[in-house]
């Protein structure tokens, strides 16, 4: 398994747009942490995922918009 880090809008949907990405690349989510980001309305969120192959993922996530960390 491998880790990925992200920081997110502390706002609804983020998280499922995340998952979604993830469900395509056809990758299994083990699990999954949020907690509140030093910068107001952002929480940091760090995934566990069923892969060693990140790369592919990473790129998409922040192709999206997404910080990755």
């Amino acid at each position: 398994s491998a880790r990925i880090e992200l920081i997110l809008d502390d706002k609804p949907g983020q998280l499922a747009e995340v998952t979604k990405l993830i469900k395509n690349h056809n990758v299994n989510i083990l699990s999954v942490v949020t907690l509140k980001a030093p910068t107001p309305g952002k929480r940091n969120c760090v995934l566990r995922l069923k892969t060693t192959e990140l790369e592919a993922i990473k790129k998409e996530l922040a192709g999206q918009g997404f910080q990755v960390i």
